[in-house]
Formats: C-alpha cells, structure tokens, sequence
C-alpha cells in the first residue's frame, strides 16, 4: 500500500511537472518560508486531481491507520500495555508525523489522532478507524 501511495504520486507529479513545462509544481513542494511550511498548490480542474483525490486519499487513510493504529494497537496489547498507552503513544506518534504542513497542523492531528484512535480501542478492528481517516481527509482537503 505505502509503495502504491509512493507511486501515484510521483506519476501524478512527474505529469503535472511535463504538462506545466516548467518546475513550479516542484518547487512547491519543497519546504521553504519557515520551520515546516509546505506549499500546496491543487490544479482542481486537473484530470488527475480526482483520481488523487478519491484513491490517494483513501491510501494515505489506510497505511497511516494500519501504521498508527492497527500495528501499534497489537503490540501495545502484546506486551501488555494498558490502553490508556495505546491512545498516548498513538496520539504522540501520529501528531509528529504530521510536522511538515505547519506547528498548528501537529495539533489538529493530535486531536484528529485521538479521535481515530476511539474506535481502534472500541472495536479492537483497524476498519473503523480507516473510515473514518479517510472521511475526515475528504472533508479538510475538499475545495
């Protein structure tokens, strides 16, 4: 799945980069103008936005909860960690893996994370969780 994910975007980017016949698209994409600033630029009307979209989005959902959740929940409870160490762990983890959009977006995800993790812990099964990721992107990076 993480290697799918890897792919489609560097097909979308390598398309984007020889369409625009220039490097903006690029450019763009490398952190400048500060401690973990990203700057996103969507051409909405382009055809593979929506594929990105729907599918990229719904990978991203699946490998960060399978990471984040479906994995760490298993050894948490393997070594017998209380579950109120899964939600921390979970929650810490996640938050600084989403360093790079800005300092506020650690926090969004902080919350996002905990939010996540709820049905991981009610359920004991990943699913929920994957749903819901991908809901929740759907919603935050829709124009």
């Amino acid at each position: 799945i993480l290697l799918w994910t890897i792919m489609t975007t560097l097909v979308a980017g390598c398309f984007a980069f020889y369409e625009d016949g220039n490097t903006e698209m690029l450019q763009s994409m490398i952190p400048g103008k500060g401690f973990g600033y990203v700057n996103l630029i969507y051409d909405y009307d382009h055809p593979l936005y929506k594929f990105d979209h729907i599918l990229g989005l719904m990978l991203v959902g699946i490998s960060e909860e399978v990471v984040f959740r479906g994995v760490l929940f298993a050894a948490c409870m393997k070594s017998k960690l209380p579950h109120v160490a899964f939600f921390c762990i979970s929650v810490v983890l996640f938050a600084a893996g989403h360093w790079s959009v800005s300092p506020l977006n650690i926090v969004y995800a902080g919350v996002m994370g905990a939010v996540f993790a709820i049905p991981m812990m009610a359920t004991k099964n990943v699913i929920p969780s994957i749903v819901a990721h991908y809901v929740a992107n759907c919603i935050t990076l829709s124009p």
